[in-house]
């Protein structure tokens, strides 16, 4: 049986955090709630598996949460990406400008 789950209403949206402006998506309570998270983890290899990629990348940290269980169900390496000096050894990188931060 599949479970329906709405995952507009599963994450918490704080206005102005962490600062003015910003819509801050919190999703701890995905992640405390099985079902939605589970739901999230199916719709992301459905939508994923479709497009046959030879990677998943995942951005820092919140990134790595749901696209480990991803990667290793597909059975596809996980791409780590993270801020300059978090990474050991050979790196490749991108200069990008942040949101907020």
């Amino acid at each position: 049986m599949k479970i329906q789950v709405n995952i507009d209403d599963s994450i918490r949206k704080i206005p102005d955090f962490p600062k003015p402006g910003v819509l801050f998506y919190d999703i701890t309570s995905v992640l405390t709630d099985p079902a939605a998270f589970d739901y999230c983890i199916t719709e992301a290899k459905t939508w994923i598996n479709t497009h046959k990629p030879d990677a998943i990348a995942a951005i820092d940290a919140r990134g790595f949460l749901f696209a480990a269980p991803v990667a290793k169900d597909l059975a596809l390496p996980l791409i780590m990406v993270r801020k300059k000096g978090k990474l050991p050894g050979r790196v490749y990188s991108e200069d990008f400008e942040l949101e907020y931060g």
